[in-house]
């Protein structure tokens, strides 16, 4: 699957997210964030299941990963 990512940062923190490139829609959010006791941590969110209510597409499926281990789905 191709994705266009768009990248941006606030600080020390950096954010990206994934947009799947023949829908637009989100696929991934990835936040690097500069934790002064945890140090560099990264999450990651993942959408999936989209579904159209009325007139807007929704995300059925959210997981959401803390340092690369799975944390809530």
């Amino acid at each position: 699957m191709k994705n266009r990512v768009l990248s941006y940062r606030d600080g020390d923190d950096e954010f990206r997210l994934y947009l799947d490139a023949k829908t637009s829609l989100p696929t991934q959010a990835d936040i690097l964030d500069s934790d002064p006791l945890e140090g560099d941590t990264s999450y990651l969110l993942r959408y999936g299941d989209w579904r159209k209510l009325g007139a807007v597409m929704m995300p059925f499926s959210l997981k959401y990963q803390i340092k690369g281990r799975p944390c809530q789905e």
